[in-house]
């Protein structure tokens, strides 16, 4: 294809058009687990980029994609950097947002502004973004459920999913209603949407992590043959580059052991139900808890403490997750997500103490949602230092 445009005139929109369409091959690439191919085209993407805002430096349509490259490419994990520090790229956070922010009125708008959303949402870890999407279209309409399901407003993103033109042809929004009930604790409804989304779907996106929440809903209804069987599943079923698909595998990998408790405090938390949230963890005696339970306890009281802006009892429980992860062989992103927390707990006042943290976040290695925790302390370490 990009061959075609080559020989088309050599217009403004020549280079410019090859660069879009070797970063959203590259993107595909990633998705499908073709990394080293994604990084040969991020890499040509880049360069044709370079190419038109050289040749063409006013052209408005050259800011998403440089706003994108200045941003992954200063926020890129640590397993993927050396690539492109070898070929010499640089990105600036601060940079790329303050393009990304810029309203073009081009043919990019609606994919720049959507692009803006989940970047700050994942990067900045703002809860709205600072352009609002109009919703006018079924993939801002995704975004907006994606990022209203993030920020547990159920509420909101299940209306908005009930409002959608083509609720019924696009496979993805059974997953996420199924997700959404789930945490509502309407087990039986979520379960249908799960299976629904498994038997529609003609990738491997989301499948281990839909069995994952199967095998949770059938727990929590005492189904336990069910909730084996999916939790079987999980393993038998192709892997994807999703990071809920890895947490899933995870899961399986070191044979989580459900207490319903525990879990039903974590869905009613994820839900934005945080009273009830504590109060199902009120019911537990710490000392019946096996020595995994008790740091997940630490870490959902954690959680929700901080939630209501409770930050001296969220900060005790987040540093009772770090020492007790010491002592135990357990899932050590518990232990990196608290890191993380009081890195952010810290910024306001304790920038020295933030950034020690912050550091342990970065540090602890070999967890399920280890790059997507790598990026975010990197970022605010940054913040920090400006």
């Amino acid at each position: 294809m990009t061959n075609n445009i080559k020989k088309q005139k050599n217009d403004s929109l020549t280079y410019i058009t090859q660069a879009e369409i070797h970063y959203h091959w590259a993107i595909l690439q990633f998705h499908f687990g073709y990394e080293k191919s994604a990084v040969f085209s991020l890499k040509k993407s880049y360069d044709i980029l370079q190419k038109s805002k050289k040749k063409y430096p006013k052209l408005s349509l050259n800011n998403k994609l440089d706003g994108i490259f200045n941003i992954l490419l200063d926020q890129i994990p640590e397993n993927y950097k050396w690539v492109f520090d070898i070929l010499g790229y640089k990105g600036n956070s601060a940079f790329g947002f303050k393009i990304l922010l810029k309203n073009n009125n081009n043919l990019f708008n609606i994919e720049q502004n959507i692009t803006l959303n989940l970047l700050q949402i994942h990067f900045q870890e703002k809860k709205t973004s600072t352009i609002s999407l109009t919703n006018s279209t079924e993939i801002e309409k995704l975004t907006s459920i994606y990022i209203y399901n993030k920020n547990k407003n159920l509420t909101k993103a299940l209306e908005l999913i009930e409002n959608a033109t083509h609720q019924s042809k696009i496979n993805i929004y059974n997953y996420l209603i199924g997700e959404i009930y789930l945490k509502q604790g309407k087990f039986n409804k979520s379960i249908l949407y799960f299976l629904t989304y498994i038997a529609h779907n003609k990738g491997n996106t989301y499948l281990k992590a839909a069995h994952l929440n199967l095998y949770y809903a059938y727990f929590l209804l005492e189904n336990n043959e069910k909730a084996t069987s999916h939790f079987q599943k999980i393993n038998n079923t192709p892997i994807s580059n999703s990071e809920k698909d890895k947490h899933a595998q995870n899961s399986y990998s070191i044979d989580e052991k459900l207490n319903a408790i525990l879990l039903k405090s974590r869905l009613l938390y994820d839900g934005g139900n945080y009273k009830e949230a504590l109060n199902e963890l009120n019911n537990l005696v710490i000392s019946n808890l096996l020595e995994n339970e008790k740091i997940e306890f630490y870490y959902r009281k954690a959680r929700i403490y901080q939630s209501l802006g409770q930050k001296e009892n969220a900060e005790k429980f987040y540093l009772e997750v770090l020492n007790n992860s010491k002592k135990a062989n357990t899932n050590v992103f518990y232990a990196a997500q608290s890191a993380l927390e009081l890195g952010i707990i810290y910024i306001p006042t304790h920038t020295t103490k933030a950034a020690e943290y912050l550091n342990i976040a970065i540090n602890f290695k070999n967890h399920s949602y280890e790059n997507a925790i790598e990026i975010k302390a990197k970022t605010l370490l940054k913040e920090i230092k400006q």
